[in-house]
């Protein structure tokens, strides 16, 4: 049985994708879920309650933000202990990003 195409599920999982972010790593940075919760909820045996889904749709724009905001740079979601420091001086206005690629010629 496939997940809705609009489901909370569906969304997150197309987010992660789109980020390259493993549940593993999503669930470590939220904090509050598993990755074996997250693996049940993406498989259908079990949805996420709509509070979760929320918190986790959010982090992940959150994500995507921060992604964005330092292209064409990478960034590793491997290395959760410096994306948690990111987001929390980003979450606290005291991130600024100054990427300076030089002049095109």
């Amino acid at each position: 049985m496939g997940l809705a195409a609009y489901s909370h599920e569906n969304r997150i999982l197309g987010t992660m994708q789109n980020l390259q972010i493993t549940a593993d790593h999503l669930a470590t940075l939220d904090g509050n879920i598993s990755p074996s919760r997250l693996s049940a909820a993406f498989r259908g045996v079990k949805d996420l309650d709509v509070p979760t889904a929320e918190r986790l749709l959010q982090l992940l724009t959150e994500l995507s933000d921060l992604a964005n905001s330092v292209h064409p740079v990478p960034i590793h979601w491997r290395n959760v202990a410096a994306i948690k420091t990111l987001l929390q001086a980003k979450r606290a206005h005291r991130l600024e990003i100054k990427i300076d690629l030089g002049s095109a010629a």
